[in-house]
């Protein structure tokens, strides 16, 4: 009755010693810390784990799954469902795509001499999640729009008219796609295309004095 409340504090706590306190406040920051190793990789994702910056799970299924926290290890998780979609030779881009130069027509000069008008959807998603997290330095989009141009320019180039429009036109189709991935992957990208949806505008520069150019025909398809 009269004690003073700073002498009520020590009657109700003097019998705990600072020490124990002390160490379990350290093993609760211990047990936290621990815990934050704890992820979860969602059914549509894969993880890269990489410890001290080395790879060392490359793809990690999904589930509940433990790592070392930070410092030690870091988790990256990726979609690896998503289909992710880039347009090539069309002057507007997709939007949130950000390029360093505006969007342009592509153009390729024909085997006989003729300007083709290429517009392309290209479908794409990650197949590989270490590679593309290792190895793509910038926007995806950006890469697989350059290796689209390069395959486009590469193989239509070669052939006429006629054969892109009529005769080879579904293996020109196929070649492009194909070479399109070979460059991705030699670049180690990590990126598997999907589709490509493919239309060509073909303009034919005539040789008379008193004819200019018109259109020949397009070519529209789904690889």
């Amino acid at each position: 009755d009269g004690e003073s409340p700073l002498a009520d504090l020590r009657a109700a706590f003097g019998h705990l010693k600072p020490r124990r306190i002390l160490v379990g406040l350290w093993l609760l920051a211990l047990i936290s810390y621990l815990l934050t190793g704890v992820y979860i990789v969602n059914p549509d994702e894969a993880a890269v784990v990489r410890r001290f910056g080395a790879i060392i799970q490359s793809r990690v299924l999904p589930g509940l799954h433990y790592r070392l926290p930070w410092p030690i290890d870091k988790v990256d998780i990726i979609n690896v469902s998503e289909v992710r979609r880039e347009v090539v030779g069309v002057l507007q881009a997709e939007p949130e795509h950000v390029h360093p130069e505006p969007p342009a027509l592509l153009q390729v000069l024909s085997g006989d001499t003729n300007v083709i008008n290429v517009e392309i959807i290209v479908q794409y998603q990650v197949n590989d999640p270490a590679a593309y997290l290792v190895n793509v330095q910038y926007a995806p989009y950006r890469l697989v729009r350059d290796a689209v141009r390069q395959a486009v320019t590469s193989v239509l180039s070669q052939e006429s008219v006629d054969e892109i429009l009529t005769t080879q036109r579904q293996s020109l189709q196929n070649l492009i796609r194909t070479e399109t991935q070979q460059r991705l992957d030699n670049y180690g990208s990590g990126l598997l295309i999907v589709g490509i949806n493919l239309r060509c505008t073909i303009t034919i520069i005539f040789q008379s004095p008193y004819e200019s150019l018109a259109t020949f025909g397009q070519c529209v398809d789904m690889i």
